[in-house]
């Protein structure tokens, strides 16, 4: 008899031993309980260790089909490759946030001028008018297309 786990169809003896060696292994119990970096987190450790699991449990008298066998390590392989996607996509769209306009009140800004001057200094107002968005950097009124660096 065939179970659908997450889109995985298994035997409920399989399903069985995952989970029986999910809850004995000190690296997925660690990660359930919440003491690893990222508990949805699935390694290439746990996937091996679940296929391992998997072939020293499976029934000998009704071993899996070679073609479920095959699709099971290609939807747990798949599996490992999303939740790793993932996290590069959390990591890009933390990095990528955009800066708001307030954010800058306090910070110190480098700038080029109309004239291709270098200038530093302190953000002190935040403004907006037709011509977009501008920043008072000391008695300087800079244009944010003129900010080189922000810190």
């Amino acid at each position: 008899m065939l179970e659908t786990n997450g889109g995985i169809k298994m035997s409920s003896s399989t399903t069985a031993v995952i989970a029986t060696s999910a809850a004995s292994d000190p690296v997925v119990a660690q990660n359930r309980s919440g003491n690893h970096a990222n508990p949805a987190a699935f390694s290439n450790q746990d996937f091996m260790r679940l296929l391992i699991a998997q072939l020293r449990n499976q029934d000998p008298l009704d071993p899996l089909k070679p073609e479920e066998f095959m699709g099971q390590l290609i939807q747990l392989q798949s599996l490992v490759t999303l939740l790793d996607i993932h996290e590069q996509i959390e990591g890009l769209s933390s990095a990528q946030r955009p800066v708001q306009p307030l954010d800058l009140l306090g910070r110190r800004i480098t700038w080029t001028d109309a004239e291709g001057q270098l200038h530093e200094g302190s953000v002190e107002e935040v403004r907006m008018d037709r011509s977009g968005l501008q920043l008072v950097a000391g008695s300087q009124v800079v244009r944010w297309g003129w900010v080189q660096s922000v810190r």
